[in-house]
């Protein structure tokens, strides 16, 4: 890592990704899938869709945008993903493993350099309405967003889960 910010944004990550699963754990395997908000909120998302989300936008910023890697990332299909807290796991450690190995391997010319990305929605970006055929972003910028995404959904994971405090939740 040629950039002092990397180990920072590595670091960051590892602490983020630990909280997400502070929350999960302790949480029932079925719950991960079916326990929803109050509130008649019936299309908001389940933990395990918040979090497959969470890991996708990772994977997509840090591993495709700035490390290059084709990750087929199909955004839609993650709110309706269905799984165990083990196969997070699995997939969490996967992603840290890789946005290391690009951390390791970029250098700051590359952290530098601007990239293009044509918009895809399906695949977690959308055009700028203020500039709908610009769609540049540093990489640099690509790791801050990734670093965002995490500290929303580790925020919305953690709300009304600690403790096992599930009675914000109803079933689905």
């Amino acid at each position: 890592m040629t950039n002092p910010m990397l180990p920072a944004t590595m670091a960051m990550l590892q602490k983020l990704v630990a909280e997400i699963f502070e929350q999960l754990d302790g949480i029932p395997e079925d719950d991960l899938n079916t326990w929803l908000p109050r509130d008649g909120m019936r299309d908001v998302n389940t933990f395990f869709a918040l979090a497959t989300h969470t890991v996708g936008a990772g994977e997509f910023w840090i591993l495709e945008a700035a490390g290059g890697r084709n990750m087929d990332r199909n955004r839609r299909a993650e709110f309706a993903s269905t799984g165990s807290l083990a196969q997070l796991r699995e997939r969490y450690d996967r992603w840290l493993e890789g946005s290391e190995e690009v951390f390791f391997t970029i250098d700051d010319e590359d952290l530098a350099s601007i990239y293009y990305r044509p918009a895809t929605p399906e695949r977690g970006m959308s055009e700028s309405p203020s500039h709908p055929r610009r769609m540049h972003r540093s990489r640099a910028r690509a790791h801050r967003g990734a670093l965002g995404s995490f500290a929303v959904a580790a925020t919305a994971l953690g709300r009304g889960t600690r403790r096992n405090d599930r009675s914000c939740m109803t079933p689905r």
